[in-house]
Order: structure tokens, then C-alpha cells, then sequence
């Protein structure tokens, strides 16, 4: 159907009257010839049958008497006959008793085509009433006998010569046929086709906008003639209102650019205007920004002075509209940047959980004094690391974040982070607080510049926090949401794409930390720790950077060893045997006169926790690490405390942001095994031979002690292991033996009981994939 389709209207026509005619053509002739073949064959074989039957009436008397030269007679009768092969004449039992062949076929001659017909010879029976006829002939018989076969052999040569004369003609007959109707049909379908193709000539020239069409010649009045007509005058009607709408357009074009000359000087207007306003804003806010950072240095500086209660309460207030200023000023100036463009993308590879708590430690001060509680839940099938804009990401969660916490005082403010929504390689964070809500009028305008949603309160600020975040999302292509109700509380959600980091984050962090750690010859540094695998990375850490290392066991030999000797910085684990290190700290400090009783002392725990501050087990301490250390805050602690330390000083601790997060599950980490050895991969498999070799025994003295009832001896073996699986990187184990420890500790027979079956299974498990691992590293 599809090639039919495809051809001209002529082939149509053509096809149209032919295949009929054809058809029907075809039809008769194949049923006259087949007729007249069936014919021929029934009156040949009726024929032969006669033949076959007149021999065997003429044969009777000659089978019955045995008379053979009667029947060869007969049948020489028939030599000549043209389609006779051969005629036999039988006996009854078959036997030949006379037999012609045709002159034409010898009796081996070539197989031809042939057909036998046999018919019988029978003896019919003979009734008389006269007794003489009786005695002559004997008793008459009673039924008829066969007494012998005629058998006629025919052959088929001249009829199939016949039968294909018969077709051969037919298929003249048929061939002329067609081609008459062919010649027909040709010229009926050039009448109808030629005209209509014309037609369609002129319909193409119409459609490509030539209404000056040729002439049609075709001598007749039917439909088609019709169609011609109504064409050519469509033709003139088209080009009349053509030349009309040309004339409309062109009057319309001319107005049309009279009307863009007037909007592109309006718009180049309202462009410089916008420029103008920009550029002022921006450099007003510079001009102002620099004396209003004089006035909040100043006013700090006046607070630490002598000050009656009135003058104090004057400078405070005085700092605070300062500081509010300093944002409005801060937020203005976001906003000029964003409107002229100036705004750049800066994305990077960066570690996506760290960067959204330490973002969230900024408001911790704002938290406070609003009485708030952040708590942050990040989806753990989040990527480590993702490529964008931290910057970018950072404003827009402190701008969103803010206003939750200064519109929802004494409450918490809930950030949750879920990966891959609303599609792969998208991350969303969503702001849930349960302050005032807000209106669905005033959502409408939420993103207007200048708008507050809430006039009820006293919170100040321009109403340019939600448009710059606004303007920061359409930068980074993200999405914002926005479900509110009033007095329950409201919940932004923001979603933005990123890539995946292009490289091991870890390693360039890694690399770029060693360029920056600072030189430490000539710095002697005492290294107390009872773990042998924490001595071993810490020693490696400092002697890396040239540091003079002395390694102490345990804390009474680092009050010797710190008594003999002079230092420049002191490394204390927190729990080790004979003195822990705030005690070893405290007899190293006790007398002004001894050695080392100003030296930078740094407490080194596996985990720090509100109790053990609050119980002041490093107050006396320059500053603190938690295991697994990080390197970068453990050489940039070094680094102040060597040029800064002052020993009246209070204190330093990290920032809570610079607290690690909690650990995956994983039996062994390798990534993290390796930072925490520097990237250093002969000493990592150092390490861990070392931790496999004394971790059976660890395991043996804790059970032996756990069943003796000794749980302080057990806690401080089990605290080893934790320290060293802290390094090592198994994590799995290292959860284990957190909890085993506290437990212990705190005495609680059952949940020790609980907590050991899990540590030994860790073990166990661990200690059956030391090979997978150190095939691993």
C-alpha cells in the first residue's frame, strides 16, 4: 500500500483500469481452457473405453474355443489405430494368448506417457427351450463367467501435444487481450492524469507565492474542468489580498519601529538608572563600612574598660545598633552585587557535611542568645565530597537558618539534609522552626526587596535576606519552597544540583595541608601515650615536619622524662597507667622551680565529652585533640601555642564544628586510615601489622579481667584498642569498644555483659579478615 501510494496519478489510473481487465481476463481464459482440457480428456477416455469393450465382445468365442489366430486377427484390425500402444489378450488366469504392438512404438522403445484400460471378456449365458439345441451345445449356463482380459495400452503424446496447442493459443488469446486493454487504459489515465498534475503544478507555484499561473488545456465539462476554473481564480483572489496585507505590514512595520526606538530609549535609560543606583549603593555601603568597623573596634574596646552599669548599658546598646547596621550595610551591598552582576560562581570540591555543620556553628552565638537549639540530620547516602559554591551554599543556610532562629526564640530549629531529591545529583536542606508562621499573603510577597513578613516584632533588618537568597539560588540554578501556617511555624526547603568531586578530595586536601604545615626543627616535643600505635603515628606526624621527638609509656615516666629534660611542647594522652595526663600535667606544673612548667601542653583523648569538661580533666591544658587526629587543626594548634602560648591564658579548645562527625559502619576504612597516616602508605601498613599482632592478646587480657571482675583493668585495655582503631580506621570496632568502655567504667554489670559478646564479635570478625585487609593497604 505504501508503494502505491508513492506513484503519480497516472501509474494510478493506470493500474486502476489494467488490473481489473486483467483480472477478469485471466479468469475466463484459465476457465474455457481448463473446460475444454476436461472435455478432451472425458471423450478420449469414453472412447478407449468403447475400444476396449467392443474387442472383448469380439474376442468370446476365440478365448472360449482357444481360437488364437481369430484373435490376432482381431487385433491386427486395430494396428493402426494412432493412440494405441499395444493390445493383449488373456486368459483368465492371465496367461497371453494374443498380443499386437503399435508400428509407431516398439514394445522397448523409450517410456512414454500412457494409460492401460483392462476390461473383461466375459462368456454370457445361453437359454433354450429346444431339446435339439440342448443335445448339441450341452447344458446352458447359468450365470455369466470371465473368461479372459482384454488389456489396452494408450498413450498420451498427442493429446498432450493437443493440450498444449490448447494453452499456448489461450495464452495469445490472453496476452492480446491485455495489451488492448493496456493501450485503453493509458490513454484514459494521460486525459484524466495530465490535467491534474497541471493542477498540482499550479498549487505548488501558489504556495510558493506565484499567482501567475499557466494555462490548462483540457476539452471537457466535467468536475475536473471545475476544479481547473476555481484554482486559477483562488489564484487571483490570493494575490489581490496579498498585495493588500503587504500594504497593512508595511504601514505596521513602520509604526512597530518607531515603537522599539522609543522602548530601547526608555530601556537604555532605566539600564543606566539601574547602573547608577547600583554603583551608588555599592560605594555608599563601601564608604560607610569602613568608619562603622572603626565604631564597633572602638566600642569594643571602650567595653573592656572601667565603666559605671549606665555607661555600660549605653555601650551595649551602642555595640548592638552598630552591629546591626554593619549587617543592614553587609546585606545592601550583597544586593548591589547581585543586581549589576558582579556576583561570580567560585564551585570547588568540598566535603559537604563539615561544611554545613561548621556553617551552623557560626549561629551558635545568635542560637544562644535566642535561647534556640539547631540539631542538623544529614542523610548518610549523601556523597562526602560534591562539586559547587560552598560560599554560596554557606549564605544561603545562614540567611535562612538566621531567620528561623530570630523569629522562633525558646524553641528548636530542625536542618535536614536528603540526598538525590528532587533527582540524582541534586541535594535538598530543609529549615523546619515553630515560630510565628507566616500568612499566604504574605508569602506572595516572601522574595519582594524590602519586604518583612512580620511587622508584630522588633527583629530589625532590611527584608533583603530572603531576596539575596533568592538571587543566590537562580545563580547556582537551585529551587526554593516555602510551607508556612501561622503560630505553628514555617519550613523552607531549598534544593540545588551539584557534580561529583573530580578528585580524591582527601589527597588534594591532603596535599595542599602539607604545604602549609609549619616547620618545627629545632622543636622538642614529649609524646606521652600507653598505645604504642599512637606514639608510632604521632612521632611520624612531628618528625615529618623535623620535630625531636621523646616518647613516654605512660604518665609517671612523662613526669620524669619531664623533669630531666627541657621542651618546647608537651603531648598528653588523657588516660594512661600510673597518672593520667591531667594528673601528669598537674605534677609537672605543681612547682614554679621545675623544668617545663610553662611548656604548651596539649591533651590527646579518644573522646571528649560535656562530663569530662565540666569535671575539668583538661582545664590545665593549652588546648585539646580528639583521636583520630586531624592534621590540619593538629599543626595549626601546634603552630599558635609555639608562638602564642601564654600560660595565664585560659584554655584553648576547637570549635565545636571542628568536632568529627559520627563514624560509618564500616569494619576497616580505608580512606580514613589513610589520612590519619598522612597519606603515608608504608607506614599505614606498619601500623596495622602492628595492631593485628597485639590485638589476640588485647582481646584474651580483657575477657580475663571482665571475668575476674576487674573493670577499671579492662577499660584501660579496651581503651587502647579504641585509640588504635581510631588510627587504624576500624571503625565497626572502634564503636565496640567506645561503648564496652564507658560502661565499664561506669560499672553497669549487664550492659558490660551486652557490650562484650559485640566487642568479641568485632574482634573476631576483624581478625578473620586480616588478610582481605592487609591485601587492601
Amino acid at each position: 500500500m505504501k508503494a502505491y501510494n508513492k506513484l503519480p496519478i497516472q501509474s494510478k489510473l493506470l493500474l486502476l483500469g489494467v488490473l481489473p481487465a486483467a483480472a477478469i481476463a485471466l479468469i475466463l481464459a484459465l476457465y474455457f481452457t481448463s473446460t475444454r482440457l476436461n472435455d478432451m480428456y472425458d471423450l478420449l477416455h469414453k472412447t478407449n473405453q468403447n475400444l476396449a469393450g467392443s474387442i472383448a465382445e469380439a474376442s468370446v468365442n476365440s478365448v472360449y474355443t482357444g481360437n488364437t489366430a481369430s484373435l490376432a486377427s482381431l487385433l491386427n484390425s486395430f494396428h493402426n489405430e494412432p493412440n494405441i500402444i499395444s493390445i493383449t489378450i488373456t486368459d483368465a488366469l492371465g496367461s497371453p494368448l494374443a498380443q499386437i504392438h503399435s508400428k509407431k512404438t516398439e514394445p522397448d522403445s523409450a517410456e512414454q506417457p500412457a494409460k492401460i484400460i483392462i476390461h473383461e471378456i466375459q462368456l454370457k449365458s445361453f437359454n433354450s427351450d429346444n431339446d435339439f439345441d440342448n443335445l448339441l451345445m450341452g447344458q446352458s449356463r447359468q450365470s455369466n463367467d470371465i473368461i479372459g482380459y482384454v488389456s489396452v495400452a494408450l498413450s498420451y503424446e498427442s493429446i498432450l501435444q493437443r493440450q498444449h496447442d490448447i494453452l499456448l493459443n489461450s495464452f495469445y488469446i490472453a496476452a492480446t487481450l491485455l495489451i488492448i486493454i493496456g493501450f485503453i487504459t493509458r490513454r484514459i489515465s494521460n486525459l484524466l492524469g495530465r490535467p491534474i498534475l497541471s493542477l498540482a503544478s499550479n498549487v505548488k507555484n501558489i504556495a510558493r507565492g506565484d499567482y501567475n499561473l499557466p494555462s490548462i488545456e483540457y476539452q471537457s465539462s466535467d468536475e475536473i474542468s471545475v476544479l481547473i476554473s476555481g484554482i486559477q481564480d483562488m489564484a487571483l483572489v490570493i494575490e489581490h489580498h496579498q498585495k493588500i496585507s503587504e500594504q497593512k505590514v508595511s504601514i505596521a512595520t513602520q509604526e512597530l519601529r518607531l515603537q522599539n526606538d522609543k522602548l530601547f530609549e526608555a530601556q537604555d535609560k532605566l539600564i543606566r538608572a539601574s547602573r547608577a543606583k547600583s554603583n551608588f549603593i555599592s560605594h555608599i555601603s563601601h564608604e560607610i563600612r569602613t568608619p562603622l568597623n572603626g565604631i564597633i573596634g572602638f566600642i569594643e574596646a571602650v567595653k573592656r574598660t572601667q565603666l559605671s552599669e549606665k555607661q555600660q548599658q549605653l555601650i551595649q546598646s551602642s555595640h548592638l545598633s552598630a552591629k546591626n547596621l554593619h549587617i543592614i550595610i553587609n546585606e545592601v551591598l550583597d544586593l548591589a552585587q547581585l543586581e549589576a552582576g558582579k556576583m561570580k560562581i567560585n564551585r570547588t570540591d568540598f566535603q559537604l557535611k563539615s561544611t554545613i555543620e561548621d556553617t551552623l556553628a557560626t549561629l551558635s552565638v545568635l542560637a544562644q542568645a535566642n535561647r534556640v537549639n539547631i540539631i542538623y540530620k544529614h542523610d548518610l547516602s549523601a556523597p562526602e565530597f560534591i562539586n559547587q559554591d560552598p560560599v554560596k551554599l554557606g549564605q544561603i543556610l545562614v540567611n535562612l537558618v538566621g531567620n528561623a532562629i530570630k523569629f522562633s526564640p525558646n524553641s528548636t530549629v530542625n536542618v535536614s539534609l536528603q540526598a538525590q531529591r528532587p533527582k540524582d545529583n541534586y541535594i535538598e536542606i530543609c529549615i523546619h522552626d515553630q515560630g510565628i508562621g507566616i500568612s499566604d499573603t504574605n508569602i506572595k510577597t516572601l522574595f519582594h526587596e524590602f519586604s518583612q513578613v512580620d511587622q508584630t516584632t522588633n527583629t530589625e533588618g532590611t527584608g533583603l535576606g530572603l531576596v539575596i537568597t533568592k538571587h543566590l539560588l537562580d545563580i547556582i540554578e537551585g529551587t526554593i519552597t516555602v510551607q508556612s501556617k501561622l503560630g505553628e511555624g514555617t519550613r523552607f526547603c531549598f534544593s540545588i544540583p551539584y557534580k561529583n568531586a573530580s578528585q580524591t578530595p582527601l589527597l588534594s586536601k591532603e596535599n595542599d595541608e602539607e604545604e602549609t604545615f609549619p616547620d618545627l626543627s629545632s622543636v622538642r616535643v614529649l609524646v606521652a601515650d600507653d598505645n604504642e600505635i599512637n606514639r608510632l603515628l604521632l612521632t611520624h606526624l612531628l618528625e615529618t615536619q623535623h620535630a625531636q621527638v621523646t616518647c613516654a609509656n605512660d604518665g609517671q615516666q612523662a613526669i620524669d622524662l619531664a623533669s630531666q629534660q627541657d621542651f618546647d611542647l608537651l603531648l598528653l594522652d588523657l588516660r594512661m597507667p600510673f597518672k593520667m595526663g591531667n594528673e601528669a600535667l598537674y605534677e609537672i606544673r605543681r612547682h614554679s622551680s621545675r623544668r617545663n612548667n610553662t611548656t604548651p601542653a596539649i591533651a590527646v583523648t579518644a573522646h571528649i565529652t560535656t562530663g569530662e569538661e565540666r569535671a575539668n580533666h583538661i582545664s590545665a591544658f593549652d588546648g585539646y585533640l580528639v583521636k583520630p587526629i586531624d592534621h590540619a587543626q593538629f599543626f595549626s594548634l601546634i603552630e599558635q601555642l609555639l608562638s602564642q602560648h601564654d600560660s595565664k591564658a585560659p584554655a584553648f579548645t576547637p570549635a565545636p564544628s571542628q568536632q568529627k562527625a559520627s563514624l560509618s559502619n564500616k569494619m576497616f576504612d580505608y580512606q580514613r586510615a589513610m589520612k590519619n597516616m598522612n597519606a603515608d602508605q608504608q607506614l599505614l601498613t606498619i601500623i596495622i601489622a602492628k595492631f593485628f599482632n597485639e590485638l589476640d592478646s588485647q582481646r584474651t587480657s580483657v575477657s580475663a579481667s571482665i571475668r575476674e571482675g576487674d573493670f577499671l583493668t579492662a577499660a584501660e585495655i579496651v581503651h587502647k584498642i579504641q585509640g588504635s582503631c581510631a588510627y587504624c580506621g576500624m571503625n565497626s570496632l572502634q564503636i565496640a569498644a567506645k561503648k564496652l568502655e564507658i560502661n565499664l567504667r561506669d560499672g553497669k554489670t549487664t550492659l558490660v555483659q551486652h557490650d562484650h559478646k559485640k566487642f568479641e564479635y568485632e574482634v573476631s570478625r576483624l581478625i578473620n579478615s586480616k588478610d582481605k585487609i592487609m591485601l587492601i593497604i
